[in-house]
């Protein structure tokens, strides 16, 4: 993908700025790109982030795009694909055509939600064999276990969190609730079929 990011790199920022703020985002993308050279992705998130809180910028497509690099190694596809379709809306190519068509075609969106927040095992019934898609797994696993929430992309597949089964259907989105509503729901129900 070294060739997207080279046929966007000389771009301009989109939105006339005035000298001081042009100067922070030129020093911000210098960093930036500088950062992604090295791989270190932890850089380049707080410096997109950084880029993104500047007041009146529009930062250019190959920004989004090098952040959208930076998502994808970090197993965040959900993250990765809203940057993409930032750079495509900014300066459309085939290239990120054909990036978010791939992604939409191997990931579906999900909110899983466990309230109150405890740790809860998310599984894959069966992991892939491509290594961006189990760092996508890899990453939800990490935010339940963390934070009992997790927003974002994981690839097709059947997966159980907390013992409840569910689909991804690439370009379908789901939610899966479990809620103490929910849980006493499904005892319920469980009881129900016992009997």
């Amino acid at each position: 993908m070294f060739w997207l990011f080279a046929s966007l790199a000389h771009a301009q920022p989109v939105a006339t700025l005035d000298e001081r703020s042009a100067a922070e985002l030129n020093r911000l993308i210098d960093d930036l790109e500088r950062l992604a050279e090295r791989q270190a992705w932890a850089g380049v998130e707080r410096r997109y982030e950084q880029i993104l809180a500047l007041e009146g910028v529009v930062p250019p497509a190959y920004v989004h795009v090098q952040a959208a690099y930076s998502a994808r190694v970090n197993g965040e596809m959900g993250a990765a694909l809203d940057r993409l379709s930032r750079a495509q809306s900014l300066e459309p190519t085939d290239q990120l055509d054909m990036w978010i068509t791939a992604i939409n075609e191997s990931y579906g969106r999900v909110e899983l939600v466990v309230d109150p927040p405890r740790t809860t095992e998310l599984e894959a019934e069966k992991m892939p064999f491509d290594p961006e898609q189990r760092r996508a797994i890899d990453t939800a696993v990490l935010w339940m276990d963390a934070e009992g929430y997790f927003e974002g992309m994981l690839p097709g597949g059947s997966y159980a969190l907390g013992g409840k089964e569910f689909e991804v259907i690439p370009g379908v989105a789901v939610r899966v609730d479990l809620s103490r509503k929910e849980l006493r729901a499904e005892k319920r129900q469980a009881r129900k079929q016992v009997r």
